[in-house]
């Protein structure tokens, strides 16, 4: 296995723990981004603590209180969270 697909498997493994993770536990996990504005991903919680579907929440993020009341995390580049 070269270097590129050693990383690319490694990245890979990476968001599949994190989905198994973010998919099982109790609490809304959300990720957006900033421009554009927009929802990139929210955890399956999402629909059971705040009543709405997640496609809702994807199509118009500001219908849900959880958009305006919590500041968000953005991805602001590959790997990194600010």
């Amino acid at each position: 296995m070269d270097t590129s697909s050693h990383g690319e498997a490694a990245v890979r493994q990476r968001e599949e723990r994190f989905r198994q993770m973010a998919d099982t536990i109790p609490e809304v996990i959300w990720i957006t981004s900033v421009e554009p504005e927009r929802v990139l991903y929210t955890s399956p919680s999402f629909e059971r603590i705040w009543g709405l579907k997640v496609q809702e929440l994807y199509s118009n993020p500001r219908r849900c209180p959880l958009f305006s009341a919590c500041s968000f995390f953005s991805i602001t580049g590959f790997g990194k969270v600010s």
